[in-house]
């Protein structure tokens, strides 16, 4: 089964995200959803506080232009259901912002698409990775897991580096809602 048939979407489901402009790092001639499909995963990303979220619940995935040419970005917002981070404790909200200007970015949402999905970073092209952000939001009340670690880039700035893992199949659905609600999020 496809990752679109899995989340009930068909092909050609549009989104709200223009072609983005062009660029000396990247061929921004291509559909961002095409870059994330055929990218190349690296274990970096940006954002999150350093720590352990095991339970974030997916909001939703959107794609936003930048106003600075070139900057796309994935933004993925989520309620908190678990964690260990004092700073972002359960109950709390976070959202996680890609620039897909930068080389690693697609690759980062790939292997983030694959992990809140339960399924092969092989089953993430840009057709399953624009039907994750619809206007029908067919990823919201997925949960997924997330170790964020602290590291210093070559320029010595900080960085937070994500690792993302699936939820089992037996947390995700109604089980994942309840979970929402214990964390002292309202029901829908």
């Amino acid at each position: 089964m496809s990752l679109q048939e899995k989340l009930g979407i068909g092909k050609g489901t549009q989104t709200q995200t223009q072609r983005p402009m062009q660029n000396q790092q990247l061929d921004y001639d291509a559909d961002p959803f095409d870059r994330i499909g055929s990218a190349q995963p690296s274990d970096r990303s940006s954002y999150p506080l350093p720590g352990l979220y095991p339970a974030l619940y997916c909001e939703a995935l959107k794609m936003k232009k930048g106003k600075t040419p070139g900057d796309i970005f994935f933004i993925a917002e989520f309620s908190i259901v678990e964690s260990n981070v004092a700073a972002r404790p359960k109950g709390s909200s976070m959202a996680w912002i890609c620039n897909l200007r930068h080389l690693p970015s697609p690759g980062n949402v790939k292997l983030f698409l694959a992990a809140l999905n339960n399924v092969s970073i092989d089953e993430i092209d840009g057709e399953s990775a624009r039907a994750c952000c619809t206007a029908e939001n067919p990823c919201r009340g997925r949960m997924v897991r997330l170790e964020a670690t602290e590291t210093t880039t070559k320029s010595g700035q900080p960085f937070t580096s994500c690792k993302w893992s699936a939820v089992s199949e037996q947390l995700q659905g109604e089980k994942a809602e309840q979970l929402r609600q214990a964390a002292g999020f309202a029901p829908f």
